[in-house]
């Protein structure tokens, strides 16, 4: 299982792998379903996700939609 996280000043964001899907996660809340890591991390950069809860525009909070940005456990 892959996993990403990127801090934001909201505080973490994570990308998970679960059953070949990738979900971005923030506070325990699922915000979507993407087929690959890359497509999550795009769409929450530019805000485009299930309501981020506690923020109103997450596309200001800086996500970056590169994944080297995240950090990852595997590198």
């Amino acid at each position: 299982m892959r996993r990403y996280t990127y801090e934001s000043e909201a505080g973490p964001f994570h990308i998970v792998e679960h059953a070949e899907v990738f979900h971005p996660v923030f506070q325990g809340h699922y915000l979507g379903a993407y087929p690959t890591a890359q497509h999550a991390a795009d769409d929450l950069a530019q805000g485009r996700t299930i309501n981020v809860p506690g923020v109103e525009d997450a596309a200001s909070l800086g996500i970056p939609p590169d994944l080297g940005q995240w950090q990852s456990p595997h590198g």
